[in-house]
């Protein structure tokens, strides 16, 4: 009699999928408007379509793919109308989750966990240095993960759902259009996340909305101009051509 065998659950396998064509898009293995293939993705994953195919309806959710009726699934366009509208956001919803968490407190447990992923955003790579890409992408994921912390200690579920597409989109502006003045930015991007930190550790809600307000209307200053910086010189070569 054959050994029993622990089933391998649907949700698990999606979930794996998911997984790795996030990363993959946000590692610009496909291109920004490139058309994604159900059938070629399965292939290449030794999977059904039926996981491919739920993978691709989260990436729709969080914003990352765009699947258009009667013509395909595309890698996402992220233009600087939609990060600026983003970003926008941001702030009107980082601003309410921040004065929940003071109202609601933080336990040191929290306060401290905050701090790691400050500090982790502002780590160079532990790898080749010169792996500009793979700095970036750990870095915007410190970066997300301090302030989806933030919305999910707010206690307020609806106001998570929202943000993580809007954090999607961000993340994928940021690791596809980032100059490499990024680098540069850690120290005082650390700075603004400790002095958001520390105005919720004192418990002043005023103090951490001002304080979050201000560091993404700075963020968005900054991936507004490596946007636009890498998109005229995509024009110009395109033009070249």
């Amino acid at each position: 009699m054959a050994p029993l065998l622990p089933e391998v659950k649907q949700d698990r396998l999606t979930d794996t999928v998911y997984n790795i064509l996030r990363e993959s898009i946000l590692r610009r293995k496909f291109k920004s408007g490139e058309r994604l293939h159900v059938e070629e993705l399965a292939e290449q994953l030794h999977v059904s379509r039926t996981p491919v195919r739920e993978s691709l309806n989260l990436l729709a959710a969080e914003g990352l793919v765009d699947i258009v009726q009667r013509s395909g699934t595309f890698v996402a366009r992220i233009s600087p109308q939609d990060i600026e509208e983003c970003f926008d956001l941001r702030c009107v919803l980082e601003g309410l989750a921040v004065e929940r968490v003071v109202e609601q407190g933080l336990n040191p447990k929290h306060l401290e966990r905050l701090r790691e992923l400050a500090r982790m955003a502002d780590e160079p790579g532990r790898d080749d240095p010169n792996l500009e890409q793979d700095q970036a992408i750990r870095h915007a994921e410190a970066n997300r993960l301090f302030h989806e912390l933030l919305i999910e200690l707010s206690g307020n579920r609806k106001l998570a759902q929202i943000y993580r597409m809007l954090n999607a989109s961000s993340m994928m502006a940021f690791v596809h259009y980032a100059s490499p003045e990024w680098t540069r930015r850690r120290a005082l991007e650390r700075a603004e996340h400790e002095a958001i930190v520390s105005a919720l550790a004192q418990g002043d809600a005023q103090a951490a909305r001002r304080a979050v307000e201000a560091h993404i209307v700075r963020a968005k200053s900054s991936i507004m101009a490596d946007m636009r910086q890498a998109l005229a010189e995509e024009s110009r070569g395109n033009g070249e051509r």
